[in-house]
C-alpha cells in the first residue's frame, strides 16, 4: 500500500501511431528497486549517485503485445537524465505514474475487449496491473 500521498505524478510517454521513439541520449546509470502497482499509480523506488543537481526521470512505452484474449504485454522503460551531477551521494527517491492514460489508450485500440489486464515489464522487472 502506497503509504503516503505523492508529491507528483508523471505520466508515461506513449507511443502512437503518429509519433517515432523518442531517442534519449543521455540515460545515466541508476537502480530500479522496486516496482509496485497501487491504484492505478505505478510506484518505482530508484537509487542513483548524485546530490548536488536536480535529476529527471521518464517512462516510455517501449512496445506492447497482445499475449491472450485480454491480456497486453507493455514494454516501459525508465530513463535517467543526471545533469551531469558529479556527487557522490547515495540518493534514494520515489517515482510515480500515472497509468490510466496507458490502460484507457489499449482499450480504444481494442475496442472489442472489455476488460483488459496489463503485463508491465519496465527495465526486465515484470509486474502486473488489472
Amino acid at each position: 500500500m502506497i503509504d503516503h500521498k505523492p508529491i507528483k505524478i508523471f505520466d508515461i510517454i506513449l507511443l502512437t501511431n503518429e509519433s517515432k521513439l523518442v531517442e534519449f541520449k543521455n540515460n545515466d546509470e541508476f537502480y530500479l528497486e522496486d516496482v509496485i502497482v497501487e491504484d492505478n499509480i505505478l510506484k518505482l523506488n530508484v537509487s542513483y549517485s548524485g546530490g548536488c543537481k536536480k535529476h529527471q526521470f521518464s517512462l516510455i512505452e517501449k512496445k506492447n503485445l497482445q499475449r491472450a484474449k485480454n491480456i497486453f504485454e507493455v514494454h516501459l522503460q525508465l530513463i535517467h537524465n543526471s545533469n551531469k551531477d558529479n556527487c557522490k551521494k547515495i540518493v534514494t527517491e520515489e517515482l510515480f505514474f500515472n497509468l490510466l492514460p496507458l490502460k484507457s489508450k489499449l482499450q480504444k485500440e481494442n475496442r472489442d475487449k472489455k476488460d483488459i489486464s496489463l503485463v508491465l515489464i519496465i527495465n526486465n522487472i515484470t509486474v502486473n496491473y488489472n
